[in-house]
């Protein structure tokens, strides 16, 4: 009976552990999409804004 418990408990721990291994996966790889998403955005964003700038100076004069 005991070790029915205890084998019981170990699958629920492996589940367990792999829910949470594949939550904190997830979490990674968004968190990397995402501060990979915003470097690229101010790596294109940042020059642009500055031609833009730059060609709002020039459409004036």
């Amino acid at each position: 009976m005991n070790n029915k418990i205890e084998f019981i408990s170990f699958v629920c721990q492996i589940i367990f552990a792999g829910y949470w291994g594949t939550l904190f996966e997830d979490f990674l790889v968004k968190t990397l999409m995402t501060t990979g998403a915003l470097l690229i955005a101010t790596i294109v964003v940042v020059p642009f804004r500055k031609w833009y700038e730059k060609f709002l100076a020039n459409r004036k004069s």
